[in-house]
């Protein structure tokens, strides 16, 4: 569970062997790859294995050690962060492509529609703009670049 590789847990069978365990402890890496917290990942990850499930409730320490164990490597690595950030900016691209289209459907149709869509998303860029430029004012410009281009939260 601690060394947090991403590899693919199998199923477990009732009787828990050293194996097994090893096989449990895998699961919670993929589990944190696929939730966004901590706390989520935990839940999908002690769901999925009766074990796990039954120490949850007979045990009032297994939760939150579980919680400070897994934020710990969550803070850790770094495809967890990667994972997220390439998520985000793909999807804030993606939307941005299409409004665009949007935009490009109303023109010559509905001129009124096609200005607000326009001046909505230069005045959303304006407020990330400052944002970016507020929020790190000596970063190099390649950093900068990205905020300005997928958002300022992409900086974190």
């Amino acid at each position: 569970m601690v060394q947090n590789t991403l590899r693919p847990a199998g199923a477990v069978k009732s009787s828990l062997s050293l194996k097994e365990g090893e096989t449990i402890g895998r699961g919670l890496a993929m589990a944190l790859a696929a939730n966004l917290t901590a706390e989520a990942a935990i839940d999908e990850w002690v769901l999925k294995y009766k074990a796990l499930t039954e120490l949850d409730r007979e045990e009032a320490w297994f939760r939150p050690v579980l919680n400070v164990v897994t934020k710990k490597l969550l803070r850790e690595v770094s495809w967890g962060l990667k994972t997220r950030l390439i998520m985000g900016a793909g999807l804030s691209v993606m939307d941005l492509a299409t409004d665009v289209f949007v935009i490009v459907g109303y023109m010559g149709k509905e001129e009124r529609y096609w200005w607000s869509l326009l001046w909505m998303i230069v005045g959303i860029m304006a407020i990330q703009l400052s944002v970016v430029f507020g929020a790190i004012p000596k970063s190099p410009p390649n950093r900068l670049l990205l905020g300005i281009i997928y958002g300022p939260w992409c900086l974190c």
